[in-house]
């Protein structure tokens, strides 16, 4: 038996998984980082779908193509808004999006979405701009960094379920039971 009460000496439980922090770069792929907390992720009792929009490739400069990085956010929002009002789903939405894109680009991103989604369905997406501001920092080691994700988030902020976001996805598999155990809460 272990004594839990004497807080000098209590040391996080090994079995319980590290918070993925959504200001920090990420170490591990969401696949393995399946089942933790995730710190900052907007909660809801139905879960929370996000579509997550990864930093784009440097150009041989270092900098950003701050116009191709618009024009993917616009694209992965429009897929989702098509996957959600396809299967009817109710949970909360959020677009997460590199905050080291800018402000000017996340303007645009703003208005490019307020502009092309439609008016019933840009309410339901909140934005959220994950990790450092600078783009130095914002590189982490996970091996998805490259890959837009759709993730499902509990209504305690756990991450349960990653898949890749892409043109003609649909919610099935292990992603599809999340939403549906969490749709009539």
């Amino acid at each position: 038996m272990q004594r839990l009460d004497r807080s000098a000496t209590f040391a996080p439980l090994e079995r319980v998984p590290p918070a993925i922090y959504l200001d920090r770069p990420r170490a591990a792929s969401f696949r393995d980082s399946l089942n933790r907390r995730v710190v900052g992720m907007p909660l809801s009792a139905k879960g929370t779908l996000c579509a997550w929009i990864p930093l784009p490739e440097a150009n041989d400069d270092g900098s950003i193509d701050a116009e191709r990085a618009v024009k993917k956010i616009q694209e992965r929002a429009v897929e989702l808004e098509r996957i959600v009002t396809r299967q009817s789903i109710q949970t909360p939405l959020v677009l997460a999006v590199p905050r080291s894109l800018g402000t000017a680009a996340l303007a645009r991103v703003r208005a490019e979405l307020d502009a092309r989604l439609d008016p019933e369905f840009r309410p339901r997406l909140t934005l959220l701009e994950y990790g450092p501001a600078e783009l130095a920092a914002a590189r982490g080691s996970a091996g998805d960094e490259h890959q837009s994700t759709l993730l499902f988030i509990d209504s305690a902020g756990v991450l349960r379920a990653a898949e890749s976001l892409h043109s003609g996805k649909k919610i099935e598999g292990s992603l599809g039971r999340w939403v549906e155990v969490f749709r009539n809460r």
